[in-house]
């Protein structure tokens, strides 16, 4: 058997990827995995420059909330470029900080991860997306799927405001869903908080989570 080639991420400014050095942790649960990437110091400057998400593991998620992502959706995006929505739909549908699990489609395991849905135009390949208060930038949830089949009504405007406004049912059936950051921090504190974890990645996470012992 040769050896394993390690996953390779894309960005415009890099056309030939950069490749995933260490995975610092993986909850397949909640469909995560936080990583490192091997970057060259002439690549540094690429990161240097991003402004960083404002991660709160308390942010609430109050209803009607206007919301920005971006990812690299397949639909309409034959290349795959960074698109992101900041439409008049892409908005909280759910109730504020009222969270259901919602079974993760085509995963043989069957999980279901507790979320909040969104009126974001989502498709495959945007999974990981982060999900982001329009008004302040803090950083909500991160987008984990949407249904890959939906009735036609789903892409009216006036339809999607109808169900947030009746909380109807169709909102857990067929618009998009991400995970809290609130749900998030509590799997990772976990980890951290097990013995099993590496010291190295146990550190990291603390970090960047800012978890105190």
């Amino acid at each position: 058997m040769g050896p394993m080639l390690s996953p390779r991420f894309y960005f415009e400014d890099f056309a030939d990827g950069l490749y995933c050095r260490q995975i610092i942790g993986s909850w397949k649960e909640i469909d995560l995995a936080i990583i490192s990437l091997r970057v060259s110091r002439d690549q540094e400057y690429f990161f240097d420059r991003k402004e960083e998400f404002k991660f709160h593991k308390s942010a609430s998620v109050d209803k009607f909330t206007e919301l920005v992502t971006f990812g690299h959706g397949e639909v309409n995006n034959p290349s795959y470029k960074l698109t992101y929505d900041d439409s008049s739909d892409c908005k909280v549908l759910s109730q504020t900080n009222r969270f259901r699990s919602v079974l993760k489609e085509d995963d043989p395991l069957k999980h279901k991860i507790p979320s909040f849905a969104t009126g974001c135009d989502i498709s495959r390949g945007d999974s990981g997306s982060p999900v982001i208060d329009k008004s302040n930038g803090t950083l909500l949830g991160i987008i984990w799927g949407t249904r890959n089949k939906k009735p036609l009504k789903i892409k009216s405007s006036a339809y999607i405001h109808l169900l947030s406004e009746q909380n109807h049912e169709d909102i857990w059936k067929y618009m998009s869903y991400a995970i809290p950051t609130k749900e998030i921090f509590d799997r990772v504190e976990k980890s951290v908080r097990n013995d099993r974890m590496r010291y190295k990645n146990r550190l990291i996470l603390q970090l960047l989570f800012d978890i105190r012992n």
